[in-house]
């Protein structure tokens, strides 16, 4: 279970490499071709939407960042990384 999930976070770092970055409704983001819109990153966290977002309604965009940053101000992706990690760290 530790191998797939270093494996995923390594895969997910590839690609962000090939993400760009934008601005919408007032935040940095990443822009995806398909991921999000999510969380993504442990040390710096940051929203990625997908690039057919940027043609959404002014309102949509906002309602969409506005529940992605929600995640972000409560620190959800942490909280997900250290219930994974004490999963992992259970003797079986």
């Amino acid at each position: 279970m530790l191998l797939a999930l270093l494996f995923s976070g390594a895969h997910l770092a590839y690609r962000k490499r090939h993400w760009g970055r934008g601005t919408i409704a007032g935040a940095s983001v990443y822009i995806t071709e398909h991921a999000g819109p999510a969380v993504v990153g442990i040390i710096r966290p940051r929203i990625a939407v997908p690039r057919w977002l940027k043609d959404a309604s002014p309102a949509i965009q906002e309602h969409v960042i506005a529940h992605e940053q929600s995640h972000l101000d409560a620190h959800d992706v942490r909280l997900f990384t250290w219930a994974l990690f004490l999963l992992v760290s259970m003797p079986c």
